[in-house]
């Protein structure tokens, strides 16, 4: 039987490849093994009896921290994306002055991923996971896997699933060349041909698949529309998102629609609708995970029983745009001319941008515009009327990477 390794350092990661059941399938054709962050909790109601789950720690001392930040840095300034001009003016005035100079700079560059990998050059790691014959790596933008990519034996697959469609654009940093890497759709797998694959001469196999937690959105049935559906953004992206809601709530009650808030997993206070009044609530302070957020088994099918449930979805640039598309039903964004600078920018990135355009999702400026899409758009007539199928595939996602898996030859 294949030996396969899945490495998750974010609750995230548990949330899609455990609590979607994608790893519960895998475990009856695979001997699986989890490295699980030990902050991360487990759902007791899922049965993990067929997985190999060992806690780990995927911190890094402070100085390789300060060299991968340096490396991802100035590989994300190389690329020059849109996205990254305007990070880049968010930056302090220290880090700006270094990028101008020494940010492209492919010596410095050449010299920071030597020192990281000989840092990371660990052989107790070695011997934990030279016997596997393919590697599954989460969360490939970010720093906490590396050491296991550094130490793997050289006959080991590696399988890089990229965590979610923005982060090519907007993170920049994969390190490493990986035998295969799996995109969102198309357009992300282009995304990462260019930025990554081109810029880093690497030659790894990249496959467009749909993420493997949307595989649920195929067999979803639909329900009758009560609600529009707002789903909030974190405090630190939008700090005054309970103003914002407020205009959406006092349109709501004139026309007699309901209005439902679902709650970010990361926010630190929820807010809620009481009495026609919204009200701020502690979001269980307890989340010592490196995301700050906790997953049940539940968290998907509740997911799709609300976006099902509404007339439409309302969000600031937020992910639930593409689940609501996947479920049939409307998007509005959005980005009203009184919004900060910060969050207007989100509307410049990349991804978003490509997003929109393809799906022709609306944007409100203002709070009329906003009204003449509820308006438009929340009719049951009306839902489909924006399609997800431009942008991406859901069809059996979990079922074209089991696949995938099968057919890639034992390493030992």
């Amino acid at each position: 039987m294949k030996k396969i390794l899945v490495t998750l350092p974010y609750s995230y990661n548990y949330r899609n490849f455990v609590g979607s059941g994608f790893l519960l399938k895998a475990a009856k054709d695979f001997d699986i093994t989890i490295f699980i962050d030990i902050n991360i909790k487990i759902d007791p109601l899922i049965d993990h009896s067929n997985l190999n789950i060992i806690r780990c720690n995927f911190d890094q001392n402070i100085f390789v921290r300060s060299i991968y930040k340096l490396l991802k840095e100035s590989i994300f300034f190389s690329q020059e994306t849109t996205t990254q001009k305007i990070k880049f003016h968010q930056k302090s005035f220290l880090w700006r002055l270094y990028l101008n100079f020494f940010g492209s700079n492919l010596f410095l560059i050449k010299l920071y991923k030597f020192l990281y990998e000989r840092l990371l050059k660990d052989s107790e790691i070695q011997i934990k996971i030279k016997n596997f014959d393919l590697i599954i790596f989460t969360m490939g933008h970010k720093p906490y896997e590396s050491k296991f990519f550094i130490n793997k034996s050289k006959k080991t697959t590696t399988f890089n699933i990229i965590h979610s469609w923005d982060v090519i654009t907007t993170k920049g940093a994969f390190l490493f060349d990986y035998d295969y890497t799996v995109t969102w759709n198309e357009v992300t797998k282009n995304e990462y041909i260019h930025l990554i694959q081109k810029n880093n001469n690497f030659s790894g196999i990249v496959i467009a698949n749909a993420p493997i937690h949307f595989d649920i959105y195929n067999s979803i049935k639909d329900k009758k529309s009560k609600y529009i559906l707002y789903s909030t953004s974190v405090e630190r992206l939008v700090p005054n998102e309970i103003e914002i809601i407020k205009s959406i709530l006092d349109f709501c009650i004139i026309e007699g629609i309901s209005l439902k808030i679902r709650n970010h997993p990361q926010r630190i206070k929820n807010i809620n609708i009481e009495g026609g009044k919204l009200i701020l609530t502690e979001n269980n302070p307890i989340k010592p995970s490196r995301d700050n957020a906790t997953f049940d088994s539940n968290f998907f099918s509740n997911l799709s029983s609300e976006i099902k449930e509404s007339k439409l979805v309302i969000c600031i640039a937020s992910t639930i745009a593409i689940d609501a598309l996947c479920l049939n039903r409307n998007v509005i964004f959005l980005n009203f001319n009184n919004f900060s600078k910060s969050i207007r920018n989100y509307y410049e990135y990349e991804h978003l941008e490509k997003f929109i355009k393809i799906c022709s999702v609306p944007v409100a400026t203002d709070i009329k515009e906003m009204k003449v899409f509820i308006k438009s758009l929340s009719s049951e007539s009306n839902h489909g009327k924006q399609s997800i199928y431009p942008f991406m595939q859901i069809k059996s996602p979990q079922k074209k990477l089991l696949r995938l898996l099968t057919d890639i030859p034992k390493s030992y």
